[in-house]
């Protein structure tokens, strides 16, 4: 208590004078309604500043909670999405069981590594094989296709990224039959080419690529990339086309691992035609 008071007596005059200040600009505020509107006008304006970065802050925070919620809903979509079954035309009167067969089947996980500067390009995954994930299953971004799994662990695993040179996956033209190979020629402006697709076809940049679905990894008619240049190779009769690819492996992040409940099936059906 005595150094309170020790306080005050010390700076009477300076609290004495930020007082009467005090009190002369109310006096002003006060008794001048111009200098009113603009001081509430200033104070809102400030508010307002204040208020917006507040905002701006707590979206912010919040982005990545809104991202989970996104990709949650994107799940349960993919989830319903026809894509994922295969139409049975079997007609017996006594089937009782739905006209659709479940065929693909997406399992969640975050990427935890990536490389996107070598030309050999990996990605890692916090999902494994007690998730379900297995060798040789297709890796999808929200925009499109990422890779293939490559090895696994219990918990974790490694994949194939679209921008490694080793890795070809079929595709095609979403407007048109043909398929052909897409790759990735190691260049840093992580172009892909398509290859094999017939010079005689119209096609304009921009136009959509997707997956053929002529395989056991990857289900039909996902997104690859649209086309950004279009070249016709001289010594034969197809396009060379450079694909942008619709994943920016840059900023990989959630993504779904796709497995074929078919695969199996598939596999010893091949293989016994040999």
């Amino acid at each position: 208590m005595e150094t309170l008071i020790r306080f005050f007596y010390k700076y009477s005059y300076t609290l004495l004078f930020i007082l009467l200040e005090f009190i002369a600009f109310n006096l002003i505020i006060a008794n001048n309604d111009i200098k009113k509107q603009r001081f509430a006008t200033s104070a809102n304006s400030f508010t307002a500043f204040f208020q917006k970065k507040v905002n701006t802050i707590s979206d912010y925070l919040n982005l990545k909670e809104q991202n989970d919620i996104l990709f949650q809903q994107l799940s349960l979509q993919n989830a319903n999405s026809a894509k994922l079954y295969k139409i049975n035309t079997t007609k017996f009167k006594i089937l009782q069981d739905s006209s659709k067969v479940l065929m693909y089947e997406y399992i969640q996980a975050e990427v935890i590594k990536n490389s996107v500067n070598l030309k050999y390009n990996h990605f890692t995954l916090d999902a494994g094989t007690k998730q379900g994930i297995e060798v040789g299953m297709a890796v999808i971004a929200p925009s499109g296709i990422a890779g293939i799994i490559r090895e696994t662990s219990p918990n974790f695993s490694v994949a194939i990224s679209l921008l490694n040179i080793d890795l070809g996956i079929s595709a095609k033209l979403k407007n048109h039959h043909y398929f052909g190979s897409i790759n990735w020629n190691g260049r840093s402006d992580y172009k892909l080419t398509l290859d094999f697709i017939p010079n005689r076809l119209s096609i304009t940049e921009g136009d959509s690529i997707v997956t053929s679905g002529y395989s056991f990894i990857f289900p039909k008619n996902i997104t690859i990339g649209t086309v950004s240049k279009i070249e016709k190779d001289m010594s034969t009769s197809f396009y060379k086309l450079q694909i942008q690819p619709s994943v920016s492996f840059s900023s990989l992040n959630k993504v779904w691992i796709i497995k074929n409940l078919l695969n199996e099936e598939l596999k010893k059906l091949n293989e016994s035609t040999r």
